[in-house]
């Protein structure tokens, strides 16, 4: 993969695998309870805040996420909102929102769906956008993702 926006193809690997981490971290941060049925913080859990976007955020891909968006929605100052995800994703909340839609056209893809569909379901408004995107990302455009998916079973 070419350096660029998103860097080095070790790069774009080490993201999606945050992307894949936060993900989980946030499920099990809802999910865990104590015997008496309250809640208790895990070790390194993110901040109440942050675990409500990053659901939120997962559960709305398609919806305007921007910062200005999700300021008004949470009443968060963006500032503080981009520092925390910068301290405990790792990335910026722009960069993990379009790796989570990368990811879900990703699976949808797999499932069958055309590029198009794909682009429209995971959130992206313009199909060129999105190719650009997926090839950043991946290193590969749609087509040539779903190629390879098809011959490698």
């Amino acid at each position: 993969m070419e350096a660029g926006h998103f860097g080095t193809k070790d790069q774009a690997f080490r993201d999606l695998f945050v992307v894949i981490i936060s993900g989980v971290m946030v499920m099990m941060a809802m999910m865990v309870k104590g015997e008496e049925g309250m809640s208790y913080k895990m070790a390194g859990e993110f901040p109440d805040i942050l675990t409500s976007v990053i659901k939120y955020i997962n559960e709305n891909l398609q919806e305007d996420l921007s910062l200005a968006s999700l300021e008004k929605r949470f009443y968060i100052n963006r500032s503080h909102l981009g520092r925390l995800c910068r301290k405990y994703l790792g990335l910026s909340l722009h960069r993990y929102i379009i790796l989570q839609r990368i990811a879900r056209a990703q699976a949808l893809l797999a499932k069958g769906n055309s590029a198009m569909d794909a682009s429209k379901d995971a959130g992206f408004n313009d199909y060129s956008n999105f190719r650009k995107m997926f090839k950043k990302v991946t290193n590969l455009s749609p087509s040539a993702y779903v190629k390879k998916q098809h011959d490698g079973k």
